[in-house]
């Protein structure tokens, strides 16, 4: 038996505006593609709004292990690349916490402070099965805290068989890239019948550093091994599942970080319930997350000496933990010609990061002392057609959100200003409670059969992290923003809410489609870093000194200002011929404060992609282009004085990529090669090289990687 091929718009759809279920009550199981075919969608609320599928199914130009590098293609998504492991998905314009990313149905919290393991390093490439981003405004059932973009992650579980009799079978891949000498394999075996499914599987990757132009991204390579089971059992309408996931990542650098993965050690376990009812279902999820992290910076790199006051390289290692509980409940009944939602969901998270100098024992910084974030949420949402044509949708969602920290604490042999912020962290009252309601409406009406319009407007809402509130001591814990400053919390911080409207229209005339969207966003409470003025307060001019200490004289304090953002993208396809298909996105993004004139940190400039595509019955060819415009509006409070300057100038690289499908063996041979004309460019959003002695300057932007030529085999059995 070999793993049940999809659809054939399953293996590569990037446009793709299809519903699939929103709340808590996904299915727990659904057939799956082979291993290395990866479904890639850009979704939406209603079923059939608009569909702009890209073709050449299987063709994935290959330029980085990081799964999410694969939203790239989704209108209005980029990748902000701080690692080989470590990148984040960006969302018109906002990335990290702002966003929601789940994997089969978990949400996940990064284990260390700077997010060497932001959410979709724990789904790796060759084992992610689809990665759907909801294009526009999320509904309210999509998750909590929906103020930016939301990625649902699916792995690759075994399909039911349709008979009592077990089947056995299974899949494997193996990559190699040029680029970074890089090695990837994944295998799956598994086992159904049409009531009990099993499958085990594993993922091995292994890189050097990159290559770029004439040189290399020091401190680039990584190490990860993956290991995942699955068990599901159908009990007349009723369903069980359990999951579990290792992940041992190691010696990962991070060259726009000021430190390496030295290991990360997380174990996963789900259990998950679905009932089908006559009207509807009924569905539950309970899952653990621990993370074991260790990053360090005199592993993988030559330490650096930014500590006046020490003689020699400064060591540093921080040993983070985070403990995560997440429960999901939820019910969806056919009403007044719709269907409703509702469902309770709760995370409970609890993180800690301690700084030490393996070379001094009396150094110690408790950085973050079991600092708790705990989300109760409950929602509903109805949708349906209320009048010919016409299709409306409302929900409202309100979450609890309570945050602890402990009082922290640093070693007495550390400077006076140091223990001056401690103590007063410790002093303070470090417990606080946010209440905070989404509200979402979207209406539809098609103009005519293939003509459709949509706006959608929204209330949604996000209380600070940990990392926001809890920093009493600068450092560079900034959850992956690479922008080389120190930063420091602050415990007033109120929760950021967002007024956003987005316009939406699906047209298709003959071969061509087009998908346009236009949004705009008002945040207001918006958490930004601001300059420390050292001369406002005796506690400021202590946290200028720490951060000085520390390799940064101008910190950052996280502060709520006014913001907005507003921009468009597209999604655009053209049928050439019955093989023959050009493809596109495009998307632009505009940020600003509202309360300054400065511009917004690290939002992509006008960037996309568009692909001529060939695809035949057993074999396909890619033909792409990928490219940036200059981005000049930069932002000023976030640009340290250490860093090359924060513009950038446009860009295009060229991929191409062919594929052969052995149908009687199951074989399946890619080829290609991304960045074809070895071009020499930086894209805006990669982080500044933070490693000495590399062929980059200290302080510049990390380039794009060089000419990769990679093989892909993957074999179904």
């Amino acid at each position: 038996m070999s793993y049940p091929n999809s659809h054939p718009r399953a293996r590569r759809a990037l446009l793709l505006l299809a519903l699939v279920p929103l709340g808590a009550s996904a299915a727990e199981s659904e057939p799956t593609t082979p291993l290395a075919s990866v479904l890639v969608e850009g979704q939406h609320l209603t079923p059939d709004f608009s569909s702009a599928t890209r073709a050449g199914d299987d063709i994935t130009p290959q330029t980085t292990v990081d799964t999410a590098s694969l939203v790239r293609d989704v209108p209005g998504a980029a990748l902000n690349f701080n690692g080989p492991l470590a990148g984040q998905v960006q969302y018109r314009g906002l990335f990290g916490p702002r966003n929601t990313v789940s994997i089969d149905g978990m949400h996940i919290n990064p284990g260390g402070p700077n997010w060497m393991d932001p959410p979709l390093h724990y789904l790796p490439r060759p084992y992610a099965d689809s990665v759907t981003m909801i294009r526009g405004i999320a509904p309210v059932a999509a998750g909590i805290e929906t103020l930016g973009g939301v990625v649902v992650a699916r792995s690759r579980q075994q399909a039911y068989g349709d008979s009592r009799q077990w089947q056995y079978g299974g899949s494997g891949s193996i990559t190699g890239a040029s680029v970074d000498d890089g090695l990837s394999t994944g295998v799956q075996l598994g086992a159904a019948n049409d009531t009990q499914r099993a499958d085990l599987g594993a993922v091995y990757e292994h890189g050097q550093d990159a290559r770029y132009g004439d040189g290399r991204i020091a401190d680039s390579g990584y190490e990860r091994r993956y290991a995942a089971g699955n068990y599901g059992l159908r009990h007349g309408a009723s369903e069980y599942s359990a999951h579990l996931v290792y992940d041992d990542t190691r010696d990962a650098g991070n060259p726009t970080f000021p430190m390496d993965t030295e290991f990360l050690h997380t174990a996963i376990a789900r259990l998950g319930y679905r009932h089908d009812l006559d009207n509807g279902d009924v569905s539950a999820r309970l899952y653990y997350i621990h993370v074991h992290h260790a990053m360090n910076n005199y592993s993988l790199r030559e330490t650096p000496d930014f500590n006046s006051m020490m003689d020699g390289p400064d060591q540093r290692r921080v040993p983070a933990k985070a403990y995560d509980w997440g429960f999901d409940l939820a019910r969806s009944l056919r009403l007044w010609g719709g269907q409703l939602q509702g469902g309770v969901n709760a995370y409970l998270a609890r993180n800690s990061a301690v700084v030490t100098d393996p070379q001094m024992a009396m150094f110690r910084v408790d950085a973050f002392d079991d600092a708790v974030r705990n989300l109760y949420s409950a929602y509903g949402q109805w949708q349906g057609t209320i009048a010919p044509a016409t299709t409306f949708a409302f929900g409202t969602r309100y979450t609890h959100t309570h945050q602890n920290v402990g009082a922290g604490g640093v070693a007495a042999s550390l400077p006076a200003a140091a223990q001056m912020l401690a103590q007063n962290f410790a002093a303070a009252d470090r417990s606080s409670s946010d209440n905070n309601v989404d509200v979402m409406t979207q209406l539809q009406y098609a103009l005519q059969p293939t003509t459709r319009v949509e706006l959608t407007l929204a209330r949604k809402t996000r209380s600070p992290s940990y990392l926001e509130r809890d920093a009493y001591i600068p450092l560079e814990t900034t959850g992956g923003a690479s922008d080389g400053n120190n930063y420091v919390g602050n415990l007033g911080l109120k929760p950021e809410v967002a007024y956003e409207a987005d316009l939406g229209l699906a047209w298709q005339q003959g071969p061509l489609s087009l998908t346009p969207r236009v949004f705009y966003s008002r945040i207001h409470d918006y958490i930004q870093g601001v300059a420390v003025d050292g001369s406002a307060s005796d506690l400021d001019q202590a946290t200028v000194m720490v951060s000085t200490l520390n390799g940064d004289s101008t910190p950052l304090r996280y502060e709520n200002v006014g913001a907005k953002m507003y921009g468009a993208d597209l999604g655009w396809q053209l049928q050439l011929a019955t093989a023959w298909q050009l493809g596109g996105a495009v998307g632009y993004t505009r940020g600003k404060r509202t309360d300054t004139h400065d511009n917004l940190y690290r939002v992509a400039p006008l960037h996309g992609d568009a692909a001529l595509r060939y695809a035949h019955a057993d074999w396909g060819a890619d033909l792409e282009t990928v490219f940036a415009a200059a981005q000049h509006h930069v932002s000023a409070a976030n640009h340290d004085p250490a860093t090359a300057d924060a513009e950038t100038a446009g860009w295009a690289i060229v991929n191409v990529a062919a594929h052969y499908r052995f149908v009687a063996s199951g074989t399946r041979v890619q080829a290609g090669v991304s960045n074809v004309f070895d071009r020499d460019y930086a894209d805006a959003l990669n982080g500044y090289n933070r490693v000495q002695n590399s062929d980059l300057a200290v302080g510049e932007r990390l380039p794009g990687y060089g000419r990769n030529v990679y093989l892909q085999l993957t074999q179904s059995f």
